[in-house]
Order: C-alpha cells, then structure tokens, then sequence
C-alpha cells in the first residue's frame, strides 16, 4: 500500500461519527453518508478527513451551515458541493423559508393593497 493510503489504516468509523455528532445533527447526517453509502466505511475516509480539514479552516458553525444547506437541495452531499458552499459564502446567507417569511411580514404591514383600497376610488373603507 502506498504510504499516502497507509494513514487511512489509522481511522475508523465511530472517530468520525463521534467528531461529526459534536458539531451537529447535519454534520452527522452529511459524515454517515459519506461512510455508509458506499459498500465499505473506509471508501467514506477521504470525504470525512477532507470534511474535518474544512472545519479547521472554517470553523465547525460554517460546516454544519454548509451542511444544512446542502441537505435542503440533495439527500446525497459531496465534499465539493460543501466546499463550494463554503468559499462563496453561501452558508452565511439566510435560507428561502427565513426570506419568505420576511415578506410575508412585509406585505402583512400595508406595503400591498387589498380589495378594499381599490374600492370606491381608491378610498379605503
């Protein structure tokens, strides 16, 4: 085996469950996938160590953002996917349901007329 696979040997399974449920219930989500979709958990490893690089240089609020986010658009995350999420800044931005629900606000404070303003003229009741 060559001696960049032989680090892999060191890894198992519950490490990166244990580490991915301290951060949060996306992170696990995202890492049990990686370690259970394939036929074997060691296929996940790489997926899983890229993940933790991640949290290193974002930090663990960004990952399980990242990780959310990603989930709501696929049930099959890629670290790439969580990567690009990551350097566009795209975790930090607030989610369509937060938006949605914003305008909803908006409009229920008078910024869209109803029936009645159009009414006899414009001249409300």
């Amino acid at each position: 085996m060559p001696l960049n696979h032989q680090k892999y040997l060191s890894y198992n399974p519950e490490e990166f469950v244990h580490w991915a449920e301290g951060i949060g219930a996306h992170t696990l989500k995202t890492v049990n996938h990686f370690l259970y979709s394939e036929k074997e958990p060691e296929q996940g490893y790489k997926y899983c160590v890229g993940l933790m690089k991640a949290a290193e240089k974002y930090g663990d609020s960004r990952i399980e953002r990242a990780c959310e986010k990603l989930m709501t658009i696929t049930v099959q995350p890629s670290l790439k996917s969580i990567i690009t999420i990551l350097k566009n800044g795209q975790d930090k931005l607030t989610s369509d349901s937060e938006s949605s629900s914003q305008t909803r606000r908006k409009r229920s404070n008078g910024i869209t007329r109803g029936i009645s303003a159009y009414r006899n003229g414009g001249e409300t009741e």
